[in-house]
């Protein structure tokens, strides 16, 4: 080992240190992707081009899929893919508001264009101009005080007493309790404008600290919103259950249900009544699997205004003010100052 005392850098992330009511110890962790970032983005202008600062990390109005401007060739190609890897250790690094863009161009990484090269020019100017940005690691209960929760019909007759299915062999809890404060999930509906599929986003907090964000083009080519958004459901309801299973076979303890927060109503609605008739198989199976959770007592349905849902960060790209808006609202893990705001 080298070095002793309080970590600095891990995996390339700059650790710190942030005081306030987080613990018994009034101090807590802090994860940034500042001088990793930093050191890129010296590299990338130091060799390739100076970069312009921007506000947001990909134009809402740019449709990669319809690009048709010139393919690239040769160094150029490989130019274009470490662009591509140096954005997605940035979000396994915590910048989860550039994860969006990142997933887009990444398709793209065996074909790109003039244009997608452009586009990723962009995401690491805006990454220039807000280098700073932090997770805080606080285990205190997220408050989610604009959250409309509905009270979930009786489902014993179609599922008989269901609950939790605890992992065998797991070992016996002696750490802390703590609870999968919150899922958010979203869908962008037929986002696509070639194959009209729709993406799914998805930002699970453990206490009010995001583990994981999620960024993903749908299997299926849905025909409803609604359809879309049960679909992305289901995988929020699996992330929950993924999350569930890790920190059972840790020795953690959970301690109460997981709010499932979305912002279709229609889809919440839904999945706390019974009887409800859907024709396409695979929507009847996500309908089916969420329903069985909450009768299990391992979520808890939520509606929340389209604004205040963190997974619009995973689903489409951002103008500024909504973006920032997310970013610095008091629930918010990325902070600019670095301070705790409630």
């Amino acid at each position: 080992m080298k070095g002793v005392g309080e970590p600095k850098n891990f995996i390339g992330a700059e650790m710190g240190r942030l005081s306030g009511e987080y613990t018994e110890s009034r101090f807590t962790s802090t994860w940034s992707a500042k001088t990793y970032l930093t050191n890129v983005i010296a590299r990338i202008e130091k060799e390739h081009s100076i970069l312009r600062a921007y506000i947001c990390p990909m134009d809402p109005d740019y449709h990669l899929e319809l690009d048709e401007s010139t393919l690239l060739h040769g160094d150029e190609i490989s130019i274009f893919r470490l662009f591509i890897g140096c954005a997605q250790w940035a979000i396994t690094l915590g910048r989860m508001d550039i994860v969006y863009a990142t997933t887009m161009l990444s398709r793209y990484d065996m074909a790109p264009r003039e244009g997608h090269t452009a586009a990723m020019k962009k995401l690491f100017g805006y990454l220039k101009s807000h280098v700073k940005r932090k997770i805080t690691f606080d285990t205190r209960s997220l408050d989610v005080p604009h959250a409309t929760y509905l009270e979930s019909a009786s489902w014993t007759q179609t599922y008989g007493d269901i609950k939790e299915e605890v992992p065998p062999g797991c070992p016996e809890t002696k750490m802390k309790p703590i609870d999968i404060t919150v899922c958010y999930f979203d869908a962008s509906f037929a986002c696509n404008l070639i194959t009209r599929r729709s993406g799914t986003g998805i930002n699970v907090f453990l206490g009010s600290t995001p583990m994981r964000w999620h960024c993903k083009k749908q299997n299926t080519v849905e025909t409803s919103t609604y359809g879309a958004e049960i679909v992305a459901g289901r995988l929020g309801v699996e992330a929950v259950l993924e999350f569930c299973y890790v920190l059972r076979m840790l020795g953690v303890p959970i301690i109460s249900l997981t709010r499932m927060l979305g912002d279709n109503m229609s889809v919440i609605q839904n999945c706390l009544l019974p009887g409800s008739q859907l024709k396409k198989k695979h929507n009847a199976i996500a309908y089916h699997r969420i329903c069985e959770c909450v009768e299990a007592k391992i979520i808890k349905l939520g509606h929340v205004r389209s604004k205040m849902n963190y997974a619009d960060l995973c689903t489409k790209a951002l103008n500024g003010p909504k973006l920032h808006g997310l970013c610095k609202d008091y629930n918010s893990p990325l902070m600019d100052s670095g301070e705790y705001q409630s």
